[in-house]
């Protein structure tokens, strides 16, 4: 069953033209390296560098 959503292409496609396919991989890439047993906020720096380096805004909860 197909789900139905009201999507503008155009936006769409202004958004998905955007995305770096190379910059994806390697972000991805070093999203897994990070070990998920470590109980300090590696991860969530990782994460938040990252999306600042993109000129997103962050902001960590305490």
């Amino acid at each position: 069953m197909q789900r139905r959503t009201m999507v503008d292409r155009d936006a769409q496609h202004r958004v998905l033209s955007q995305i770096d396919a190379a910059e994806l991989i390697d972000l991805a890439s070093a999203l897994i390296r990070i070990l998920s047993f470590k109980p300090d906020e590696t991860p969530v720096a990782f994460t938040s560098e990252a999306l600042i380096y993109e000129a997103l805004f962050v902001a960590l909860r305490l």
